[in-house]
């Protein structure tokens, strides 16, 4: 079922593109989640925040093809938010010796935030290259009809 335009197959390519949706997708957000406590865990673990190597040890054995997402989904109807559920799954999944330093000292709006921002990087670039490539076709446009 539908609950938005955003959401129809028939409709959706008129308020976006595959490519744009797959960077706001939530397995994207996920990703990005992910991402940004890998990113957190190895610049701690250079300013010796966290024991040194234990940010590469995160970002080695996090594995995102690992996560239970409707593991993910049921946790977060429950806490109501997904960060909680989501670090328990990578501290499961790489162990209490180093997964004790995943989200070390970070809010969890910190995370969502960050995760936000890289998808909207992300989607920037897309609106870049499309803007460019429209600023060239208009160009050769107004070139090839100035006279008219």
């Amino acid at each position: 079922m539908n609950c938005s335009a955003v959401d129809s197959r028939i409709f959706r390519n008129l308020f976006g593109t595959e490519e744009i949706r797959e960077v706001f997708s939530d397995s994207n957000y996920v990703q990005c989640m992910i991402d940004a406590e890998c990113a957190l865990g190895r610049a701690q673990s250079r300013t010796g925040a966290i024991p040194p190597g234990a940010g590469a040890a995160i970002t080695k054995n996090v594995d995102f093809t690992k996560l239970d997402f409707d593991r993910l989904a049921a946790e977060t109807d429950i806490v109501g938010y997904p960060v909680l559920p989501l670090v328990t799954q990578l501290v499961e999944m790489i162990g209490p010796e180093v997964g004790a330093y995943i989200h070390w000292g970070a809010t969890t709006q910190d995370i969502m935030d960050i995760a936000s921002v890289l998808q909207m990087r992300a989607g920037l670039k897309i609106v870049r290259r499309q803007l460019k490539e429209t600023i060239k076709v208009l160009t050769t446009l107004s070139r090839r009809y100035r006279d008219t």
